[in-house]
């Protein structure tokens, strides 16, 4: 059995699994730099509205707005990126169900159709799944149906057993031993796919990483209006407290200029009287 029966676009699948690992993987850690990013800025818009740094709080003030506008958008494309899990899962899904087709026997020697049903094998015990899209995928598994599988309708991994019984060699007790020619939802897992419940668990860790990632943004950015508004008042206030004192300081200038001028009205005419 060749290689060549793996894959039949090489490019495009290569293409699906670097997509897949972006969403998975690189997308959460550029979330959590920027999220070190944004705490950064609030620290230092604290610290600018504490210290009163007028000019600090200006530049990080310009830099935070312009930063929140890139955590909203970073979160919209998260969350659009989860609309694609779905589609990616049944493109996955259909590559590994190409490999299960050719692919899938029992286990003999080392070799690739060796590799690829223990791989399987150890899919369907730890996450309790049958086939990539349930267990009617074995009906076409034509290597498996032309060997040990011939009077079978599922193989013994979809099977409801104790998978950690299985996976350490011990005895398997099936819960009923008729399971792999007549499964159904008591004996066997017939109701769930493999490249489901591998895509859920990442499904769901996309999700909450994602959730997290907008209430800390959403946290920090309204402490930080906050300390805008607190520094918008405190600013407001010695606004007013210094129109106050120029107003104070105007009226005793005018009035030293009036006592000043009604002074030198009266000198003037008492020297206008004494002449």
């Amino acid at each position: 059995m060749s290689e060549e029966v793996l894959l039949t676009d090489p490019q495009k699948d290569k293409e699906i699994v670097e997509d897949f690992a972006y969403d998975m993987y690189v997308q959460p850690v550029a979330g959590a730099v920027l999220g070190c990013f944004e705490l950064t800025l609030s620290f230092l818009t604290c610290c600018a509205s504490c210290c009163e740094f007028r000019k600090l709080l200006r530049i990080v003030g310009t830099i935070f707005f312009v930063f929140s506008i890139i955590m909203v958008i970073f979160v919209m494309l998260a969350f659009k990126k989860l609309e694609k899990v779905a589609e990616i899962e049944e493109t996955v899904g259909n590559v590994m169900l190409r490999n299960l087709n050719h692919l899938y026997n029992q286990v003999k020697e080392d070799t690739l159709v060796s590799r690829f049903t223990f791989e399987l094998n150890g899919l369907q015990v730890l996450l309790g799944c049958c086939g990539l899209f349930g267990y009617h995928d074995y009906e076409n598994a034509t290597l498996w149906k032309s060997g040990v599988g011939m009077n079978l309708t599922v193989p013994e991994t979809c099977c409801k057993v104790n998978r950690y019984d299985f996976l350490l060699g011990g005895e398997i007790n099936f819960e009923n031993g008729n399971c792999t020619q007549n499964p159904n939802s008591t004996n066997a897992v017939v109701d769930r796919g493999c490249a489901k419940a591998i895509f859920d668990d990442k499904r769901w860790k996309l999700l909450i990483g994602t959730i997290v990632l907008s209430s800390i943004s959403l946290f920090f950015q309204l402490e930080t209006i906050a300390f805008f508004v607190c520094q918008i008042q405190v600013l407001h206030h010695e606004k007013q407290d210094v129109s106050s004192e120029l107003r104070a300081i105007t009226a005793m200038v005018l009035k030293e200029v009036e006592a000043n001028a009604l002074e030198i009205q009266l000198r003037e005419t008492g020297d206008n009287y004494m002449s």
